[in-house]
């Protein structure tokens, strides 16, 4: 990995750059980046945008790069490093991801997102992810799977797509990470190094607020006035659309 200053928010080539983004990639150094994106479908919007951009960025590496693919959603509390045997296992074509709070191919009503669930392959939360160049095939796999009608249903956008080609095509290409790299609300600790309300990028409004909340105290009064963050302790839902 190259570090933090190679760090980027990438958007959709035809999205624009919030001014907030702006200000501090600028201030942060980290990066702004586009991608190429095509809408196939009206359902799944989530699922064809995030598996376009994960196989953009990928094909983007050197040979032996590896990438670490972090949801909206998520927070960082500390610098970390991942150990030299999941780095090699990712430079070799697996890719690291940190089980779920539940195994939802059981979980719920029988779908295409179920099938493999025989095949002990651990179901995972794909908020956070580690990969490399030599994976570009899973990620290809990926891409094609949210292009097809069928997998742009049922629950969990991306998630559902990347655990179902896990299992069914790809059943030897799993790294499980420890859990402090994936910190759901079931799974926060002390030792939680990178944090997630997962769903807070969506319709679930109490995991946007509390996302918005922990980034607003990270990061300060850069990101917003004393009294803005006042306000926002007493009534989040104004600050939802920032």
């Amino acid at each position: 990995m190259r570090g933090a200053s190679n760090v980027a928010v990438y958007v959709p080539e035809a999205e624009s750059f919030t001014e907030q983004l702006v200000y501090l990639s600028d201030k942060h150094c980290f990066g702004r980046r586009r991608f190429p994106f095509t809408r196939v479908a009206k359902q799944k919007f989530t699922s064809q945008l995030k598996c376009q951009g994960f196989l953009h960025i990928l094909s983007e590496l050197e040979e032996n790069e590896s990438v670490l693919f972090v949801d909206a959603d998520t927070f960082c509390l500390s610098r970390f490093e991942f150990d030299a045997r999941t780095l090699d296992e990712v430079r070799n074509g697996r890719i690291g991801l940190v089980a779920d709070i539940k195994n939802w191919r059981t979980e719920l009503p029988k779908g295409w997102w179920s099938l493999g669930a025989g095949q002990g392959v651990p179901y995972v939360n794909t908020g956070v992810m580690l990969a490399g160049k030599q994976a570009i095939a899973l990620f290809a796999c990926f891409a094609d799977l949210a292009k097809n009608p069928r997998y742009l249903t049922g629950p969990f956008n991306d998630q559902s797509i990347v655990n179902f080609a896990l299992a069914n095509h790809f059943p030897n290409s799993l790294v499980l990470l420890d859990k402090r790299f994936n910190g759901m609300a079931d799974s926060r600790d002390g030792n939680t190094v990178i944090g997630h309300y997962s769903g807070g990028a969506g319709h679930y409004v109490d995991r946007q607020m509390g996302h918005l909340a922990v980034c607003a105290r990270l990061i300060g009064d850069e990101f917003m006035k004393e009294d803005e963050y006042d306000e926002l302790i007493r009534d989040p839902t104004g600050f939802l659309s920032l």
